[in-house]
């Protein structure tokens, strides 16, 4: 068993060419087709599991960033309301 090993795709083509129905091509195909798909079915939860990931992460950054500019806007109208109000006599600190 020391030469090279044939490829799963030029295996394919030998027991697709030659008809051959032996159980061990049979075993082999089956083994073949297996793995392949077990690699892309954990291809397809990795893609998944980052998509998830990157979309929990855009949710969290864009909560965030709406609590944040909220306050931001709740203090610049806060302290414009009440500069307001003290300007027309409504809040007077000066008799506190």
């Amino acid at each position: 068993m020391g030469g090279p090993q044939p490829s799963p795709r030029e295996l394919r083509y030998h027991f697709q060419e030659t008809g051959d129905d032996a159980l061990t091509g049979g075993i082999l195909l089956t083994r073949i087709s297996t793995r392949s798909a077990v690699s892309r079915s954990v291809s397809r939860v990795a893609t998944a599991a980052r998509s998830v990931s990157r979309r929990a992460s855009r949710s969290l950054t864009f909560v965030f960033s709406t609590l944040i500019w909220s306050n931001i806007v709740g203090v610049v109208v806060g302290m414009v309301a009440f500069s307001g109000f003290r300007s027309i006599g409504i809040i007077n600190l000066a008799g506190v």
